[in-house]
């Protein structure tokens, strides 16, 4: 049963990052909000999201899909 449930959670993580990657293209970047907070990433050349930026308290992110640019500001 542990097994089982090990592979299962394998398949799970395989395929999350699958679909992080396929959205993922170099360079984007863009906000995300893991648990409440304000996160900047930015897709490396991997296909990866990495964290470029945590928003301080009180601050919002935003993005610029069309200028590919995201900050912390003021809601």
């Amino acid at each position: 049963m542990r097994s089982a449930l090990v592979s299962l959670l394998a398949i799970a993580s395989l395929a999350t990052a699958s679909t992080l990657d396929a959205n993922c293209p170099p360079g984007q970047v863009f906000c995300s909000f893991p648990g409440g907070a304000q996160v900047i990433y930015v897709c490396n050349a991997l296909s990866q999201p990495v964290v470029q930026a945590t928003c301080a308290e009180g601050l919002k992110c935003y993005e610029d899909d069309a200028a590919n640019q995201a900050w912390c500001g003021w809601p």
